[in-house]
């Protein structure tokens, strides 16, 4: 098996837009959460990639993908194939928000 792998460069424009998303995705379930406790939210305190804010279990941040190459039939069997496939980026960020008015039930 072949693996053939790629890195995004840090100054790929793609990089602003798929943290901004992540970020408005972050918000917006801050909200969620916020909502389920009766309450709103007030504002966001950190946002960093995750691992950046200290915590131990964050997953490392993802930099690119891997993909292997296959034989695309003929040839030799252990000949890969080069064809380009899309490729997606992701950004997975840490986010801390506060909220007002959350009502924690009683125990």
């Amino acid at each position: 098996m072949l693996q053939v792998s790629w890195h995004v460069d840090w100054d790929n424009p793609g990089w602003h837009d798929v943290r901004a998303a992540a970020i408005q995705d972050a918000i917006g379930k801050g909200r969620d959460y916020a909502a389920a406790l009766g309450g709103t939210l007030r504002g966001v305190q950190h946002i960093a990639d995750a691992g950046l804010l200290g915590t131990d279990n964050a997953p490392p941040r993802f930099m690119g993908g891997a993909a292997r190459a296959f034989s695309a039939g003929g040839g030799e069997p252990d000949t890969p194939s080069l064809d380009p496939v899309p490729q997606e980026l992701t950004a997975i960020i840490e986010a801390r928000l506060t909220a007002d008015g959350v009502s924690l039930p009683a125990q």
